[in-house]
C-alpha cells in the first residue's frame, strides 16, 4: 500500500504549483529556502504537500519542527477543516521562527515529544499523518516508535527523515517493523515512509 500513496504523492508532486506553496513561505529565511528549492538533495520539502493532498489527512502529527519550514508546506495545502500539531524543542535560533502567522488549523507546541503531557487535549490516535525528524539518533527514533506505537491508527503513514543520517539512524529503521519504503531520491540522509 505505501508504493501506492508514494505514486499518487509523486502525482501530486507533477503537479505542485510552488507558487501556492510560497504564499505561506514569505518569512522563511535564504538559507532554508535554498533547500526548499534544492530539489536534488531536499525533494521532500515538496514531497510533504503532494502528499498531503493526495491523502487528505484529517490531522497531522509533526515532531522535530525547528524553524517551521516542513510545517509551513503542509500547512500550504490543508484544508481548514483538517489539523496540524506540531512539536518542536527549543532551538537556539528559535522554534517556529518562520511561522508568523496564526492559522486556525495549525497548533504549535513546544517540549520533549518523549512526554505524552505535552500532547494533552490531543486525542493522538486521530492521526492520519505522523512526520517524525527529531534527534537523529537510534536512541531517540527508538524510544519515539516504542511510545508512539500504540497510537498509530490503522491506515496512517509515518514519514521519517535522516533515515541513512548514520549508523543509528539506519538501524533504528531497519527494526520497525511494519512494511516500509525507503525514498532516498527525496533527501540526502535519506526518506521513508510505512502505513500501520
Amino acid at each position: 500500500m505505501v508504493k501506492r500513496i508514494d505514486l499518487a504523492a509523486r502525482l501530486e508532486l507533477a503537479k505542485l504549483d510552488m507558487d501556492e506553496v510560497s504564499q505561506f513561505l514569505g518569512d522563511v529565511n535564504d538559507g532554508s529556502m535554498k533547500d526548499i528549492n534544492n530539489v536534488s538533495l531536499s525533494l521532500y520539502y515538496r514531497y510533504l504537500p503532494a502528499l498531503v493532498r493526495a491523502i487528505k489527512p484529517k490531522q497531522i502529527i509533526e515532531m522535530g519542527s525547528a524553524g517551521g519550514a516542513s510545517v509551513l508546506m503542509m500547512l500550504s495545502v490543508l484544508p481548514e477543516t483538517s489539523k496540524l500539531y506540531a512539536m518542536s524543542l527549543k532551538e537556539p535560533e528559535g522554534e517556529f521562527r518562520f511561522i508568523k502567522k496564526d492559522y486556525l488549523n495549525l497548533e504549535l507546541r513546544r517540549g520533549d515529544n518523549l512526554n505524552l503531557d505535552n500532547w494533552k487535549g490531543v486525542d493522538l490516535k486521530k492521526t492520519d499523518l505522523w512526520f517524525l525528524d527529531t534527534k537523529h539518533t537510534f536512541e531517540q527514533l527508538h524510544k519515539e516508535m516504542e511510545l508512539y506505537d500504540p497510537y498509530f491508527k490503522k491506515g496512517a503513514i509515518v514519514l521519517l527523515d535522516d533515515i541513512r543520517l548514520n549508523s543509528g539512524m539506519t538501524k533504528a529503521w531497519n527494526e520497525i517493523k511494519y512494511n516500509k519504503l525507503s525514498l532516498p531520491d527525496l533527501h540526502w540522509s535519506g526518506f521513508g515512509m510505512f502505513q500501520v
